[in-house]
């Protein structure tokens, strides 16, 4: 018992240990990969809004140029201005102020609008402070437009000093149409909400956002833009996303899906704080996983110790009940409802079986019995058998064939008696209770009917001698109605369900009251008590009932109108499971 008891445990240890590991790191890999999708997914919308506001800003930037087309005053201070090689009188300032205002007024993340000229004196305008100045010689874009070739140009960003603090501006450069003379008006624009847009994830210190223009930096979150060029790339790496050395820390860079030849933006995050991120959640389920596993499997070796206790004490009863100790039942208090169950059924076992024996002992005594009364009373048909013979030859000699007949059948029965078996198929049972009711019908001359309706899947088991006897018997002694002419008995035979076969037998004779017949039920489940009550129904029913087993029987009901109901339930069995 212990070597199986620990055979199972350590079974137990291996499986409980597979399925514990299993199951943590399909947690862990579930947790990862929710956890890298929301952390990821932030990120990626947030390059997403960057980019969209960047082309916000570019697909609005034409739209500055409405003022002066609007209107022909303005054109004209724009046309002046770029054509004159002159420092502007206080007129024409205040004319190119009002001209730069309005331009600056059609987008609102507009800082400043610069009016610049080749060579001569160029203004800018502050829309914050509603200033106009001169463009100083530090003014870093005035080489940008020297050199500009494109209708558009973007420059990217640019420091400007507000105050006590520095505040970038991304740079747009357009040209002055229909002018020789060249030059550009240039508007930078705020970058505060592509700053919201960088600075709004918390998840990630290490992340900065960066995009480029034709290999210039035009936009970037951290305070300088990051040296891709100098970075060693990893040669591995999904769709979208590189791993690349930057100044001895792996980053993973990973680019917007949006990107084309000419304009790419993309975030880098250290690949460190990354991983830090991802598998923090993991690695807490992992850990109560493991807790929760150890108290599991805790409880697992308790409740192991009870089982195999209570399957002790269920194995030690068996083994006295399998020493012939029947009357040993299970008296334990199990904390497993199941093993109560098991051990309520080995006791009702216990108790059926010694039921049994004792009940075959007493069958077994009460049928040598009936060996002996047999084998002293076989005389008797033998010579009835034989007499009715003699008178039914006399009676064809006389010419009476009718009572030739019924001595006829007479002796056919009881030349069943001679040497038959207790046990036979219910086709000839029926047969020798069709010859026994022929005798019956020939007495009462047509006054009594005789109707079967019996199903033919039941004509292949086997019955106990003798059977409807009894029940015919005590149809024409107690029920029929002499004054009647149309008496009838039925009997009926069907399939009851799975195990048991049941017969009714029905009259439309005089019957019973209820009170009657609950006594007459209860009086033939009482033990023969002297010779007088070893035939009839009560003998029936004890005949049954010692064949066939507690349950089978007799049973006596009101008919529907009048007589009675008999009804005789057996077990299905054939004559050659019987035999055997």
């Amino acid at each position: 018992m212990r070597k199986y008891r620990n055979s199972i445990i350590k079974k137990s240890i291996l499986v409980y240990s597979v399925i514990v590991m299993f199951i943590s790191l399909l947690a862990m890999f579930f947790s990862y990969s929710s956890e890298k999708n929301v952390l990821l997914s932030d990120l990626n919308l947030r390059l997403v809004q960057i980019e969209t506001e960047y082309e916000d800003i570019i697909g609005n930037f034409w739209n500055i140029y409405m003022p002066v087309y609007e209107n022909t005053e303005n054109e004209m201070t724009l046309r002046n201005y770029f054509n004159s090689k002159e420092e502007l009188s206080p007129v024409e300032k205040i004319n190119l102020k009002r001209l730069l205002h309005y331009m600056a007024a059609r987008d609102r993340r507009v800082q400043w609008v610069a009016a610049i000229r080749n060579d001569v004196v160029s203004y800018i305008y502050y829309s914050d402070k509603d200033s106009f100045s001169e463009i100083l010689d530090g003014f870093p874009f005035i080489g940008d437009v020297k050199n500009k070739q494109n209708q558009m140009e973007i420059y990217g960003l640019h420091k400007e000093n507000d105050g006590d603090e520095d505040v970038k501006c991304l740079a747009i450069a357009g040209g002055v149409p229909d002018l020789s003379n060249g030059g550009a008006i240039i508007a930078g624009y705020n970058t505060g909400r592509l700053n919201s847009f960088s600075k709004g994830n918390k998840e990630f210190e290490s992340v900065i956002f960066e995009g480029s223009r034709s290999g210039r930096v035009i936009y970037h979150s951290s305070s300088e833009p990051v040296d891709i060029n100098s970075a060693f790339f990893l040669p591995f790496g999904r769709e979208g996303s590189r791993l690349l050395l930057i100044n001895h820390h792996l980053y993973m860079m990973r680019f917007s899906e949006n990107n084309n030849d000419t304009t790419k933006f993309f975030y880098l995050i250290k690949l460190s704080e990354y991983i830090v991120k991802t598998i923090k959640l993991p690695i807490l389920i992992l850990i109560a996983i493991i807790i929760i596993g150890i108290a599991a499997w805790n409880l697992y070796l308790r409740n192991m110790d009870l089982v195999m206790d209570e399957v002790g004490v269920i194995q030690d009863s068996l083994k006295k009940i399998g020493h012939n100790n029947l009357e040993h039942r299970i008296n334990y208090d199990f904390n497993h409802s199941e093993f109560s169950i098991i051990a309520a059924s080995i006791n009702k076992m216990a108790e059926k079986l010694d039921e049994n024996i004792n009940r075959a002992r007493i069958y077994e005594q009460k049928q040598k019995e009936a060996e002996m009364k047999e084998l002293s009373a076989k005389f008797n048909p033998h010579f009835l058998y034989n007499t009715l013979e003699i008178f039914r030859a006399r009676c064809y000699e006389n010419d009476d064939p009718e009572t030739a007949e019924l001595i006829g059948t007479t002796a056919s029965i009881f030349r069943g008696f001679i040497g038959a078996k207790t046990f036979i198929p219910i086709n000839e049972e029926l047969a020798s209770t069709r010859r026994y009711l022929s005798l019956f019908k020939a007495r009462y001359e047509g006054r009594v009917s005789v109707y079967y309706d019996i199903k033919s899947e039941i004509l292949s088991y086997g019955i106990i001698r003798n059977a409807f006897q009894p029940l015919i018997e005590n149809y024409f002694e107690h029920g029929i109605d002499p004054e009647k002419d149309d008496n009838y008995i039925r009997i009926k035979g069907s399939v009851k369900d799975e195990e048991n076969i049941e017969f009714l037998i029905e009259d439309n004779g005089i019957g019973m009251g209820i009170k009657e017949i609950a006594e007459l039920n209860s009086r033939i489940t009482e033990p023969i008590n002297n010779e007088k009550e070893s035939y009839g129904l009560k003998n029936l029913n004890q005949r049954l009932n010692l064949f066939y087993g507690d349950g089978y029987g007799i049973r006596i009901f009101p008919g529907e109108k009048k007589g009675v109901i008999i009804s005789m339930l057996i077990k299905k069995q054939s004559c050659e499971t019987t035999d055997e």
